[in-house]
């Protein structure tokens, strides 16, 4: 749903993630930290407040990411695919 150009760089996918009102999307790991960080530097408390599962895959998910990663958000699910 969202074009390449915009879902390489992270500050253009949060934007399109609030935007489209996502409430499940899909990440790989090295891609959710770079977004992690994209949202550390906004100082959004709430950045997605409709985002409700995270499909993560590719790559195996280090526990310090998901911890971060629900930190973050506390009510979105993630399926480690």
């Amino acid at each position: 749903m969202i074009e390449d150009d915009k879902a390489r760089f992270p500050r253009l996918l949060l934007q399109q993630l609030r935007k489209l009102r996502v409430a499940v999307t899909q990440f790989v790991p090295a891609q959710m930290r770079q977004f992690l960080d994209e949202l550390d530097r906004s100082g959004d408390p709430d950045p997605l407040p409709d985002l409700r599962c995270v499909f993560n895959g590719g790559e195996a998910l280090p526990p310090p990411l998901a911890r971060d990663w629900f930190r973050r958000f506390p009510r979105t699910l993630i399926a480690n695919a």
